[in-house]
């Protein structure tokens, strides 16, 4: 108790042994100063005296809640004055007592009532203090991740938007304009129409609006942003409210604008170093056939020519030319061979239907897998890219089915449909697992894939263990791309 007066201070002490908090322990102090000296004790409770030798009025209420900040205050006074009583509980106090009026019941009901009222606004304080925190930490999340919320009331055309939603649109919190149109206003002209008609629709269905889109700043700077919102309906379906959130995604946006950019660049180098080894090949298989060829040709006749000429009863010297002229043969076999591999002349001469039918007759020979192809009944006169793409995977498709497959049958269909060329090639072996296609480096297979790409076709590959496996692509043909009968 904070009393100057004596008589008062043993008067409100002996009332306070008539209540229930008689055995509570009391502390007098004779000014304000004194009571500062009690600061470090727990007091619950103080009974304060507006009018001290040292501090007068509604400013010892400000002092006494500056130094004892989680204790209850009740004023007592001398005068009754309304004006005065709703001054200090403005300035903290609980409760305001009038001494002449003072008496064990009314102090126990007071002091009860002052402590609960305490309690209850030190709860909100710190309700108050836990929410201006979490909303720090919300603002610092949404700066660090570009991200705020907004929110448009529709029925009363206002909007209410989080700092980083403002910042997002360059605005500082006194300078945006509350209305849903500057929304609307910021987007960028070449992506307005698109984004209503989206609003337009989520509203109409009932569901998540969710696009990505431009914006231009008020600083005029164009930025890309990611906004989701749901909206609020009444009973009849008419919509209340747009509540959503926006994100700044210019600097992802600009990354995967550049993986774009680098992954067209890497599909031309593909195109340009798959037609360079195309070339190579054909250079190099000229120059096998038209040299290397001829030569082993024309060293054939000449030991023909010496076996002629030589005595029948010089066996072992004819045995001798007789095991040159099948390792010529065998050369000659294996140029034809690698002919073929380098680049196939059906291809060039005939075209990819019989290519194509051709290497399976070979595969077919070598393997003792029986083939079977459908092709329409035409033949393609088709770009060299193309034509060699087609005939490369089914070479590379062949090639994985005789390593790998256990195959007995393997199917091939060739068709045209829709400005597409289209080919499935199958087989009935042990297939394999797709997952392990992200483990392991099957080049093979993402020769394959980038192949088709290059060429801005669809690439699919279907397996599973025990079901075999599937190829399926198709690459968009233009009208320069010419047919004939068979």
């Amino acid at each position: 108790m904070v009393e100057d007066n004596p008589g008062d201070a043993i008067l409100v002490k002996e009332e306070l042994k008539e209540s229930s908090y008689s055995n509570s322990t009391l502390h007098i102090a004779e000014s304000l100063a004194h009571a500062i000296k009690f600061k470090d004790e727990n007091i619950l409770l103080l009974l304060v005296d507006l009018g001290l030798p040292d501090s007068d009025g509604v400013d010892t209420i400000e002092e006494i809640r500056k130094h004892f900040p989680d204790s209850a205050i009740i004023v007592l006074t001398g005068l009754d004055d309304e004006k005065v009583a709703l001054e200090t509980l403005r300035a903290g106090a609980q409760n305001y007592l009038n001494k002449n009026e003072i008496s064990g019941s009314l102090l126990d009901r007071s002091i009860r009532f002052s402590l609960e009222r305490h309690q209850i606004i030190q709860k909100l304080r710190e309700a108050e203090k836990e929410l201006k925190q979490s909303n720090f930490f919300l603002e610092k999340a949404q700066e660090v991740g570009h991200m705020g919320w907004w929110m448009n009331d529709i029925v009363n055309d206002i909007s209410s938007w989080s700092n980083e939603a403002k910042r997002i649109f360059g605005f500082k919190p006194g300078e945006f304009d509350i209305r849903p149109s500057t929304f609307y206003s910021m987007i960028h002209p070449e992506d307005a129409d698109s984004i209503l008609l989206k609003v337009q629709k989520a509203i109409q269905e009932k569901k998540i609006f969710d696009s990505a889109f431009r914006i231009i700043r008020k600083d005029g700077i164009a930025r890309w942003v990611h906004s989701q919102c749901e909206i609020e309906f009444d009973a009849n379906g008419k919509p209340l409210k747009m509540i959503g959130s926006v994100q700044d995604i210019t600097e992802s946006k600009e990354a995967e604008d550049e993986i774009k950019k680098s992954n067209e660049q890497l599909h031309l180098l593909t195109m340009h170093l798959q037609q360079i080894r195309e070339v190579e090949r054909k250079r190099i298989g000229r120059e096998i056939h038209d040299d290397l060829g001829q030569q082993l040709t024309a060293i054939k006749m000449d030991i023909a020519w010496i076996e002629k000429h030589i005595e029948q009863e010089n066996e072992p010297l004819r045995d001798k030319l007789q095991n040159v002229i099948q390792l010529l043969d065998g050369s000659n076999q294996s140029i034809r061979r690698i002919l073929t591999e380098l680049r196939s002349v059906v291809l060039d001469d005939k075209g990819i239907t019989e290519a194509i039918e051709w290497l399976g007759n070979q595969f077919s020979c070598n393997t003792g897998i029986a083939f079977q192809l459908k092709t329409p009944d035409i033949e393609f006169i088709l770009p060299e890219d193309i034509s060699t793409c087609i005939y490369r995977i089914c070479q590379e498709a062949l090639t994985n089915i005789t390593r790998y497959s256990c195959a007995s049958n393997v199917y091939m269909c060739l068709k045209t449909g829709n400005g597409t060329i289209h080919m499935r090639i199958e087989d009935d072996g042990k297939g394999f697992d797709m997952d392990i296609l992200q483990k392991t480096k099957s080049f093979g297979i993402l020769g394959m894939k980038e192949r088709v790409h290059t060429l801005g076709g669809k690439f699919e590959l279907i397996s599973s263990a025990g079901n075999g496996t599937m190829i399926e692509f198709s690459l968009q043909l233009n009208t320069s791309h010419s047919y004939k009968k068979q």
